[in-house]
């Protein structure tokens, strides 16, 4: 069900072909964090976009010795 909500969206920003985004699906899987888990470490670079399908992302980024957090609810 949220995957067929996601490619409606999808579909009313770009016209996407059935192939399309059989492909696209075909390359999504979903993936589960336990609290306080990371899905990225310092230093690493995250090659992935992510879609929180629940819960609560937070991003902490390190600028000129200020550490800023970034929550998504």
């Amino acid at each position: 069900m949220i995957m067929d909500q996601f490619v409606e969206q999808l579909r009313q920003v770009s016209p996407l072909s059935d192939e399309i985004v059989g492909q696209l699906l075909e390359e999504m899987k979903e993936v589960s964090f336990a609290k306080g888990e990371l899905s990225i470490r310092e230093g690493e670079r995250d090659p992935f976009v992510w879609f929180v399908k629940t819960g609560l992302v937070r991003a902490f980024v390190e600028r000129e010795r200020y550490l800023v957090m970034v929550r998504l609810r």
